[in-house]
């Protein structure tokens, strides 16, 4: 009995191989499902994350197809200029809330902000502030901030009473950062 139970797991072990193996195809034999598989044909390749043609296991760029749609004559002189938004970088230095009304509350918010960026431009800070969660006040602010320099955005709103919650949000400049890059393909040339 015991050798009949051995053999009919066998069995359906042998049928259950010949049938998973019958159903998902794997043509280049590399362990992954033509399906699954971004180059079906070639074993050394599986996976095309930006979906470029360029194997991301080669792929100096697996994430951005950009390079290689660009390059993909390998002319010219194989320079591919990259176009980045990029935001200023600055510290938050200080934020406080003063009450300069002594009858009448009269508050002002400050919040200093460097610019510790090599770039410039304007910074705008938005203060606001809630009373059981509605906002009651918003205020805005805008200076041109240079590189290294600091500015203290005073923020005022009269109220009757501090409200529940101060908050606020600076939002830097943007620039453009342009970066040339040699196209990753033909050795790494971008040429012929």
């Amino acid at each position: 009995m015991n050798k009949k139970i051995r053999m009919f797991m066998f069995l359906i072990f042998l049928v259950s191989v010949i049938f998973v193996s019958g159903c998902v195809s794997d043509s280049d034999g590399d362990g992954y499902a033509d399906d699954k598989d971004a180059f079906p044909e070639d074993d050394r390749y599986h996976s095309d994350y930006d979906r470029d043609g360029y194997a991301d296991e080669i792929d100096e760029y697996p994430t951005e197809y950009y390079y290689h749609i660009k390059c993909s004559n390998c002319g010219g002189d194989g320079i591919v200029t990259k176009l980045t938004t990029k935001t200023v970088r600055f510290n938050i230095d200080a934020a406080s809330m003063e009450n300069t009304g002594f009858f009448n509350p009269n508050y002002f918010f400050y919040i200093t902000v460097t610019n510790i960026d090599s770039h410039e431009g304007t910074f705008d800070v938005i203060g606001y502030a809630e009373d059981n969660g509605v906002k009651m006040w918003e205020d805005s602010k805008g200076f041109f901030i240079g590189s290294g320099e600091t500015h203290q955005f005073i923020l005022n709103y009269d109220a009757d009473e501090e409200m529940d919650s101060f908050d606020y949000d600076v939002i830097a400049p943007t620039y453009v950062q342009k970066e040339e890059v040699t196209c990753p393909k033909c050795g790494g040339t971008g040429k012929r």
